[in-house]
């Protein structure tokens, strides 16, 4: 009873590298067909080379995600780990977005080569949080004026006192406050 949670995540992760399976063959199926086959006469060695760079920019996240995706056994046989959980981001959201983004660029080159500047969009979306993340490490670089009270909030959070008064537990700016029994506030 205890590996349902890893054969379930060996079930999940073998239907999804299936479906990714699945979408890789079909667009190259249609890539080939309607572009070699139908528009014949304007198949040049530009796209072979189309052709090659889609099917190297699949193999290689497709691959990770299939090392990601493998179950871990223990030295008994019985499934220790699922596998990598393929629902979540960071590396294994982007190459997915990868497989994703090379399935549309295929496809869409068939009606035009413009849509090969797709390719530009995937870098830009991925570097935005990490150019902000290499801002924000410089204090007050990124820093909103809902993230400088934020953290003024934090700094003044309220502790009981054993005398029934109520003390802020900052001390900004020399100030002290104090909420007395009655309600009110003495600075």
């Amino acid at each position: 009873m205890a590996n349902q949670g890893a054969k379930k995540r060996k079930e999940e992760n073998a239907r999804h590298m299936a479906n990714l399976r699945r979408i890789i063959i079909a667009c190259n199926v249609i890539y080939v067909l309607v572009r070699m086959v139908v528009f014949h006469s304007s198949f040049t060695w530009k796209h072979w080379i189309g052709l090659i760079l889609t099917s190297v920019a699949y193999l290689f996240p497709y691959q990770q995600l299939a090392r990601m995706a493998q179950p871990a056994y223990a030295d008994d046989g019985e499934l220790f780990d699922g596998g990598f959980d393929m629902n979540t981001g960071g590396v294994c959201g982007y190459l997915h977005d990868v497989i994703y983004i090379t399935s549309f660029v295929q496809v869409m080159s068939i009606i035009s080569e413009k849509f090969w500047y797709t390719y530009l969009v995937q870098p830009s979306c991925h570097s935005k949080p990490q150019f902000r993340s290499i801002l924000s490490s410089h204090p007050g670089q990124l820093e909103s004026p809902l993230a400088k009270q934020a953290s003024i909030d934090r700094d003044t959070q309220l502790t009981i006192q054993p005398l029934g008064t109520t003390h802020l537990a900052g001390n900004h700016q020399g100030h002290q406050k104090t909420l007395t029994d009655t309600g009110i506030w003495s600075i």
